[in-house]
């Protein structure tokens, strides 16, 4: 898949499991940019969605709220990781 400049940027801050925030604040990039790219990105099985079970205790899931993207935490996947290496 041929990513965006945006989306790279995305990928690259997402080695650990991220909130949304840090993403806006690691990348520079707008709510907008940030909700499209995850989104794609998610569909095409490069970033992982978890969800709080408990305080502290982040659990992958399936289904996400794309309106309410705050609430979860975004980890890049081993497929998304390898889009992004050197060559």
């Amino acid at each position: 898949m041929r990513l965006t400049d945006s989306q790279r940027r995305l990928l690259a801050s997402l080695l650990y499991h991220e909130s949304f925030e840090t993403l806006e604040t690691e990348t520079g990039l707008g709510y907008g940019v940030i909700r499209d790219d995850l989104m794609t990105l998610v569909h095409k099985g490069m970033i992982e969605v978890f969800d709080e079970h408990r305080p502290d205790e982040w659990v992958r899931t399936q289904a996400y709220d794309t309106d309410q993207l705050r609430q979860y935490r975004f980890r890049a996947s081993s497929r998304g990781l390898r889009e992004i290496r050197p060559a």
